[in-house]
């Protein structure tokens, strides 16, 4: 989610908090968790509760760790290889990663926060 300030050269990335406020606006509630979620939750979150959740991710630009980045998260595979699917609002297009590569950061994102429990 981004701020739009009136007259301002550049957009302003949104808190976890500024998208549980607009989430929140249309009738859901969900909660904000500082850090990953276990993949036996991610599990019960999509399958068992047919909730999606949101991954706040840091974006790694020139080796370093910058800003951050909403992505989606609604599968999983049951396999033993973790493999998460999400959609990415950016660029409107569907992905995988695998849990280890999400929360290590070993991939272009590294998951830091959820917004999950949706309801």
């Amino acid at each position: 989610m981004l701020k739009v300030y009136p007259k301002a050269t550049t957009n302003q990335p949104g808190t976890p908090a500024d998208i549980v406020i607009g989430i929140e606006k249309y009738g859901p509630t969900a909660t904000i968790k500082g850090g990953t979620l276990t993949y036996t939750t991610v599990q019960a979150e999509v399958y068992s509760n047919k909730r999606p959740f949101i991954m706040n991710c840091a974006v790694k630009v020139n080796g370093q760790w910058v800003g951050g980045h909403t992505l989606v998260t609604d599968g999983y595979s049951s396999s033993s290889s973790q493999i998460i699917s999400y959609w990415d609002p950016d660029s409107g297009k569907y992905s995988t990663k695998t849990y280890s590569a999400l929360i290590s950061g070993s991939s272009t994102y590294k998951w830091e926060t959820t917004i999950y429990q949706l309801r």
